[in-house]
This record gives C-alpha cells, structure tokens and sequence, in this order.
C-alpha cells in the first residue's frame, strides 16, 4: 500500500482540522487537546515515519519525531499518510511509513479568511491572501490559535469530576511563499515557516495540579528549483531549520533547554526512456544539536544517494532501488527496494513491495546525560508487502497485507542495578497484520452520498522477553492497538455537506496499566453561500458526539462532547 490516505484542504476543514478526527486507520498516541500527538503506522515506534515539509524532512533529528499537534492544519493544502515502509524513496527515518504536507495552495483565491470557535476556549483564525506580478506569485499565510481546554472529565469512571487545568495552548505563525516562473521549463520557488507555540501541561489525573509549561519555537527556510523538459526532470532543494524547545517545570526545579540547526540538500534526476524510467538521488544533511542534558553541541551528518530503475511491461510495472547512506556516527546498511505493481482486467490491481528498512539512531539516543548510548546500532530489516485493490464500478476495494521484522531495536530500557533509563539494542521486533479499505459512491438526484470503511489488524511484539518496561516475549508493545476501524458517510446535496464519523480502537497496554477501548463519533455539518467573486462558508462540528469518557494515554484525560463553529469567507 503506497498511501493510506491523500486528505485536501476540503476534508481538513470538514474535521475540524484535527487530525485526531480524520476518517482513516492510523494510530495517534495524543496526551489531549494541545498536548503532544505522534504518529505510529502499522507497529512502529513513532520515531520510524518521517514527516515532510514540501519534500523537506522536519523531524526533530534530537528526538527522531514530529508533534502533529504543531501541524497547523487550518492553512494545510493537502496531507498524506504512507502506510509503507519508504527508506529507499524517502531516505532514513521513514521505516514504517511517512507523513507529506503540503502548504502551497495550486489555485488559490485572492483572499481568504477563516474564523473558529468552539468549546473549552478554542479560538481560531486564519488568512490567507495571493497576489501575482506578471511570472511572480506571492502567498501569504497566517494563523492564530488559543485555546484553554479546562473541560471537566470524571475520576476512575464514577460521579467525581475534575477539571483539566494548566492545559491551555497558544500557537500563531506564518507560511510565505515566492514563486517567480521565468517560462515553461524553470520554476524558482523559496518557502518560508515560522511558528511559535506556548503551552501549558496538565497534571495527571493521579496528580493534583501542574505548572509545568513548554515553548517552541520554529523557523523553515526552503529554495526549490525544478526544471521540467519532456521526459527529464531536475529537482533541487536547499532548506533550513532552526528550532528551539524549552521546558519548565519550577514544582521539581527543571528548565530543559534544547535547540537543533539542520542544514537539508536534496538533488534528483529523473529520465524517462520509452518503457524505461531512471531516477538519481541525493540527500545530505548537517544538524547540530545542543541541550542541557548533552555534554557537548553535538553534530550528525549524513550523505544519502539513491540510484533508482522502473520498466513498464504491458500491464504491469517494476522498479528497483538502492540507497545507502553514510554517517559520520554510525554506518547504515544498504538498503534495496523491489516494487512490482500490475493492473489487471475488470478493475483488479495488485502491489508487492520488497525491501530493507533501517533507523538511524537520533541525537538523544547517542548523547543524552545520563543514559545515551554512541555505540548504539541503526535499527534494521526486511519489509514486505501485497495490496490488492477491486474497482469494478462505483465500489472500490482494497486489503493489504504486511510483515516486517526490524532487528536491534532501540528501546530507553532499566538494566539491573541501574538507577536510570538507557538506550540499547534491545531486541527484535515482529510487526504484521492487514489495513482494509471500502469506498463508495452513489448519486441519488441531487445527493451525492460517499461511504468510507478502514480498518486495520496490527500485530506488534518482541521476539524475546524485557525487564523495563516489562514485555513478555510475543506479547503486544505498548501504545500499539491491535484493532482500528472507522467509518464515515457523507451526504452532500447543492450546497451543502453533512459527515457522520465513526471510530473505534482497540485496547492498549500502557507504561503502567491497560487503557480501554473507545468509540467516538463525531458529525459535521456545513453550507455555502456564492456571490459574484465572494463565497462564504460556515459550518458547525460536534465532536465526541456519544460523550465517550476515554483515554489515548493512560491518566491523560480526553474531552466529553464539544463543539467548533467556523465561518470562512473568500474572495476570487
């Protein structure tokens, strides 16, 4: 399965431009609204998916992960989720999959500006506004969000009720974009991302009160120059990255101060020649990372060249690809990728993919004081996969099935006699299971009605036994739900939508007790008024519909029912 979902602007607004709410079968580890959210895609850790900023990755190359929670998702373009294991396309740190959005907008309007508000304080705006001199565009981006999220939630599921206190977040930033297109072949395009975000962290529901707060604060910097001519295609991107992340803590006396600069070049080549298609990558980075909690600023650099061949046959298509990558602190293995993808007769399609993934370990991992480890190993291992998709009419059908096993797994663990958590190679780990997907359309008169059906068996374990935090050989890791599923319809009719979600995943096994199963709903319901060259918009969601009282993370309480209305507002 190449992609498990490709969601526009459209369908961010319609949920709430949360991706909590979004109708697929991922699995988001979220501490609550504005706290941090990571992805894990079919078993994996979530430092094994990359995400991508345009093609840039901007994972914290410190951590290895991204906080979805900072995705401004209200000026997103578009979002897509690999459900696949990507090193050789993608490059080191997309192991089980990998997370592209988009900013710029290909047919924007003049001006654009949305306004939300909901429960718990939630309020938003966002504006957007596109100007063109001749061969130059500009866009520009900006967006504000507050929110203080003090809803009540019960204690231990009985009548005593809490409120979520110090959990109030603040996000505002920008995203500006100069494109100039001297003629048909050559576009020069320079990309820039700044955001800011404060927030507070809520106690636990075992914990009486917090003040803890963390800052972040991000700058992203890209030039792209793509040159276009017939069946040859140059792609270079420079970027860079500058971001800072501090947290405090005066109930204990912590202040953690972090901050890491990367510098990003990504070269590529691409040439078709009849049934032929060659692709030559390269990509290399510098990141300097600097924290209290290191002995020293700390540099990882890597170059990662990719050499790629595809060979259309009559129905079906190969391509073969080969990364390696090197490190000045520690060595990749090679990493071959074989995909064979065939269209059959009467709307059959099948997919098989091969191939060697691997994790480079991150700037923690190799330097945190006390518990970093520099002899630490990449994690590596073979990845297979077959999806096999139905489209006969108005109906399509797709399952995948897959099967991963990923040796030296990296796992902060608790040796015997250690008074701290430290990195090793700790195990093997064995990841399979199957993602199926239902979709269908019908139009009745003027209704336009939409179904979408995910769900998704995932089976994660060790193949040996752990001490801390306790695994038992074959048993599930934690945080991994073995079962996922949602479903969605979606009616719309002249100028208006109505979208009822539901979604359901599994139990957990936390760090120190079991977090139970959930369903939630949520419905959306929108209608649009066209003027001449003005069109507005507004529309109203309510989320956790059935009042579901549930957890993601274990003591970290979820709301009850709520509510967003937003009105947007465009000028062509």
């Amino acid at each position: 399965m190449v992609a498990c979902c490709n969601e526009n602007k459209q369908i961010l607004n319609q949920h709430n431009q949360n991706i909590l709410s979004l109708p697929n079968n991922w699995y988001i580890k979220s501490n609550g609204p504005g706290g941090v959210s990571t992805l894990s895609l079919r078993g994996g850790s979530s430092s094994q998916n990359n995400t991508f900023w345009n093609d840039v990755p901007i994972n914290n190359p410190m951590l290895g992960l991204n906080d979805l929670t900072l995705l401004p998702l209200g000026i997103i373009e578009s979002l897509t989720i690999s459900k696949s294991g990507n090193t050789g396309s993608k490059g080191q740190g997309s192991l089980s999959g990998s997370v592209s959005i988009n900013t710029h907008d290909p047919d924007p309007a003049i001006a654009e500006l949305t306004l939300m508000y909901g429960s718990f304080g939630h309020k938003q705006i966002n504006l957007q506004t596109d100007l063109e001199f001749g061969k130059i565009k500009w866009q520009s981006k900006l967006f504000i969000l507050d929110a203080d999220n003090d809803f009540s939630y019960a204690l231990n599921g009985g009548s005593d009720q809490k409120l979520n206190s110090n959990a109030d977040f603040n996000s505002k930033g920008t995203i500006q974009t100069l494109s100039f297109r001297p003629n048909t072949k050559h576009t020069l395009e320079l990309n820039y991302w700044w955001q800011k975000t404060d927030r507070g962290i809520p106690p636990l529901s075992t914990q009486t009160t917090s003040l803890a707060r963390q800052y972040d604060d991000q700058q992203r910097v890209n030039f792209v120059w793509r040159y276009l001519d017939n069946n040859f295609k140059l792609y270079n991107s420079f970027a860079y990255i500058d971001e800072h992340n501090d947290y405090a803590d005066p109930q204990i006396m912590l202040n953690a101060n972090n901050q890491f600069k990367r510098w990003y070049h990504h070269v590529e080549l691409k040439k078709n020649l009849g049934e032929f298609s060659f692709a030559l990558q390269n990509q290399s980075s510098y990141a300097m990372g600097k924290s209290d909690s290191y002995s020293d600023q700390n540099t990882l650099k890597s170059v990662s060249p990719m050499i790629s061949i595809g060979k259309q046959f009559r129905r079906t298509r190969t391509q073969f690809i080969l990364r390696k990558e090197w490190s000045n602190l520690t060595d990749a293995p090679i990493s071959p990728t074989l995909i064979i993808n065939t269209d059959y007769s009467n709307g059959l399609s099948s997919s098989f993919k091969l191939s060697k993934e691997y994790r480079l370990p991150t700037l923690n991992e190799l330097f945190w004081r006390p518990g970093g480890n520099s002899d630490i190993r990449p994690e590596s291992g073979w990845n297979q996969e077959l999806t096999i998709g139905y489209k006969p009419s108005i109906v399509y059908f797709e399952i995948g099935l897959y099967h991963r096993l990923i040796n030296d797994w990296i796992l902060w663990t608790l040796n015997d006699g250690s008074f701290f958590f430290a990195v090793e190679n700790i195990t093997q780990v064995r990841s399979y299971g199957t993602d199926i997907t239902l979709k269908a359309h019908k139009k009745y008169n003027t209704i336009d009605i939409t179904t979408h059906f995910n769900y998704a068996y995932t089976r994660s374990f060790s193949e040996m036994s752990i001490n801390a935090p306790s695994i038992e050989k074959g048993q599930q890791l934690i945080y991994i739900p073995e079962h996922t599923a949602t479903a969605n319809i979606q009616a719309d009719f002249s100028n208006s939508s109505l979208s009822f979600l539901l979604s359901y995943t599994g139990a957990v096994r936390g760090i120190n007790e079991m977090v139970e199963d959930y369903l939630i709903a949520n419905i959306y319901l929108d209608h649009t008024l066209n003027f001449h060259r003005h069109k507005v918009k507004a529309g109203l969601a309510i989320n956790n519909l059935l009042g579901s009282d549930y957890r993601i993370v274990e003591r970290r309480p979820m709301p009850g029912r709520h509510f967003n209305l937003f009105i947007k507002t465009s000028f062509n």
